[in-house]
């Protein structure tokens, strides 16, 4: 995984940086090296979370109430806007799988594997 954390994609900002960290130490810590496309969920969940931080920000000197087109009271746009991003940044890291994967002689399996180990018990037999 060291290789890995070397390979941090440019661009990032702080926040970005740190969720990189975090999500590479706590993999490698289990022995587990994410796969390209797991690279590339948590390159995409960095850059969110990278907006998020941006929007957290602006919305910190905004109100958050503002005219709508009809002059009534509306939301501030930012409140829906970072609603999402963190939303987003939620479902992405969610994709990448942490979880250890099984070791020969152990019956103890989590999330994902336990329902493909039922799936494939049933259909190829114990």
């Amino acid at each position: 995984m060291a290789n890995e954390q070397a390979k941090m994609p440019r661009g990032l900002g702080v926040s970005g940086r740190r969720l990189w960290r975090a999500v590479a130490d706590e993999l490698a810590e289990d022995g587990l090296k994410p796969s390209a496309i797991e690279r590339i969920w948590l390159d995409s969940a960095c850059r969110m979370h990278d907006q998020a931080v941006i929007l957290e920000a602006e919305l910190a000197g905004a109100p958050r109430m503002t005219r709508g087109s009809m002059g009534q009271d509306v939301a501030n746009p930012l409140v829906s806007e970072l609603r999402q991003l963190h939303l987003a940044v939620n479902q992405t890291l969610s994709r990448i799988k942490m979880d250890v994967p099984e070791a020969p002689g152990i019956g103890i399996v989590s999330g994902v594997n336990q329902a493909r180990r039922a799936v494939n018990t049933r259909w190829r037999g114990a």
